[in-house]
């Protein structure tokens, strides 16, 4: 591995309110020392303006409400921790201890599932499979691969293979950006005298796409330890396991218009994601509707299963900016979202596409307004 960090950057990154308006005072109400003489003219010209001016800021007050019988549904919404979901997780990866100084061989054919619990096809899903080289110890990998708290400066060094239908490689086969490399320039990433093992982790990403730091399909990692004589690094469907806990419940419904698809989902107000962790607005790469037959009970315990256990699913990459038209969102048909209905669970989702953990970052269940 080759630990120039100008390149591995180029490589990896880390894993309505409304206010009332002021109702304007009849002219009868402006100088308490106006003439007794006024015309009744003028007077019932100031009750009717004040009436009309309650009744104005009476219609306000409901529309803020947002649920109240008369309310006009917001046709652009700022969305909130308020109604975001809430999740907990556990990662661990298996760690296998190999021999230090030596070629390494790495196979995936026993991912057949992914961590997410998906189906996976190692001939044709991995595009890439990478090694990484960190500058932390495995509790800490751990924890910040859940936290999505990985930083540039804890990756040392990183290599990659692009596989085409194979489902092993040396690691004299990976590359720096499609450069080969010697084992005169990897081995050296291999002394554990340089990078001790209780300092110093190895990880063996599978993934599918060409993008190192998206479309991780599964984990494993490896150590080094001078009493191994292994240099085999088998990655399977159960290197990474992820345990979680998803609560849908517990915060309240979002409500939006009924067949409608008009409406701007704004996130730049939100401080907080749904794993606790900073929401970084820019960072969030996609945005999903989905309807579902299920409870949220039901999807609370098949939280992994999000996206194939719906009924439909509309969605949209977002490359920049922080909001999105709920009619930009299209399935996988082709066809533009058009609203939800009062039947079954609909959710509104928003994901971080550059994070190791697969969480939405937010995530509402929708209900319907008048």
């Amino acid at each position: 591995m080759v630990g120039d960090m100008k390149q591995v950057s180029l490589l990896l990154a880390p894993l309505l309110a409304l206010a009332p308006a002021c109702a304007v005072p009849g002219p009868g109400e402006t100088d308490s020392s106006a003439d007794d003489d006024a015309s009744e003219t003028e007077d019932s010209a100031s009750e009717e303006d004040s009436d009309a001016s309650q009744d104005e800021t009476s219609d306000e007050a409901g529309t803020e409400e947002g649920t109240e019988e008369g309310a006009v549904c917001p046709s652009m919404i700022s969305v909130s921790e308020t109604e975001n979901y809430s999740f907990e997780s556990s990662l661990t990866l298996t760690t296998v201890p190999v021999m230090p100084n030596a070629e390494i061989n790495f196979d995936w054919s026993g991912v057949t599932q992914d961590f997410r619990e998906q189906t996976v096809d190692p001939t044709t899903d991995i595009n890439m499979v990478t090694v990484i080289l960190w500058g932390l110890s495995l509790s800490e990998l751990e924890q910040q691969l859940n936290d999505d708290a990985l930083n540039m400066s804890d990756l040392v060094a990183i290599v990659s293979y692009e596989p085409t239908g194979e489902t092993a490689a040396s690691m004299f086969d990976f590359t720096l950006l499609g450069n080969p490399v010697t084992p005169e320039e990897i081995l050296p990433y291999m002394d554990p005298e340089v990078y001790p093992p209780d300092s110093y982790t190895y990880t063996t990403n599978v993934i599918t796409g060409t993008v190192p730091s998206t479309g991780i399909r599964m984990l494993s990692g490896f150590i080094l330890d001078e009493s191994s004589e292994n240099t085999d690094v088998v990655v399977d469907s159960s290197s990474t396991i992820l345990d979680y806990t998803a609560d849908l419940s517990s915060a309240p419904t979002l409500p939006i218009a009924a067949g409608e698809a008009e409406i701007e989902f704004d996130w730049s107000e939100i401080e907080t994601n749904g794993l606790g962790q900073p929401f970084e607005a820019t960072q969030i790469t996609r945005a999903l509707v989905a309807h579902y037959s299920v409870d949220t009970e039901e999807l609370e315990s098949r939280f992994l299963e999000l996206e194939t256990l719906a009924d439909d699913l509309w969605e949209a990459e977002i490359p920049a900016g922080t909001s999105v038209m709920l009619s930009e969102l299209m399935n996988a048909d082709g066809d533009a979202f058009e609203g939800i209905d009062g039947e079954g669970t609909w959710i509104f989702a928003l994901q971080c596409g550059g994070c190791a953990n697969p969480a939405p970052w937010y995530l509402t269940v929708l209900s319907t307004c008048e």
